[in-house]
């Protein structure tokens, strides 16, 4: 499922599958991807030879200078690629989450919001019935 799609799916509030959310974290460069870890493996390697080549004195078509330049350009592209699309995917992703909230609480405008949440107490017990004490089905 494109990128896009999931977004539109975000913004009108409908609920995603299990398979829908992988593919969504994978989109946003959350979970590991093969294509993206094989274009940085790509990328690694590209620098790790031209600044080799670079070092040794460079080759007989190819000068030191031009081989640097070429491992930078690599080490350009691969910083570009790990922060520059997950910061402007999430980006979009939260632009989405905002835009089905402005229109889901459109009319609640004179309310106040306030956060509630529930913290389980393990200190306390479980509330038991007398009867269950003498036949062992609490446990």
């Amino acid at each position: 499922m494109f990128f896009r799609s999931l977004l539109l799916k975000i913004e009108t509030g409908q609920v995603l599958s299990e398979k829908q959310e992988k593919s969504l974290a994978v989109k946003l460069m959350l979970a590991p991807s093969v294509l993206r870890t094989l274009v940085y493996v790509f990328l690694v390697l590209v620098f790790g030879v031209f600044i080799l080549l670079a070092i040794l004195g460079g080759y007989k078509e190819l000068n030191e200078v031009v081989s640097l330049i070429i491992a930078v350009l690599a080490l350009l592209l691969f910083g570009y690629l790990v922060f520059i699309p997950k910061r402007l995917r999430i980006k979009k992703y939260l632009d989405a989450v905002d835009k089905f909230y402005e229109t889901a609480f459109n009319g609640l405008d004179n309310f106040d919001l306030y956060y509630l949440g529930q913290h389980r107490n393990l200190s306390v017990k479980k509330i038991i019935k007398w009867e269950d004490l003498f036949t062992n089905r609490w446990a």
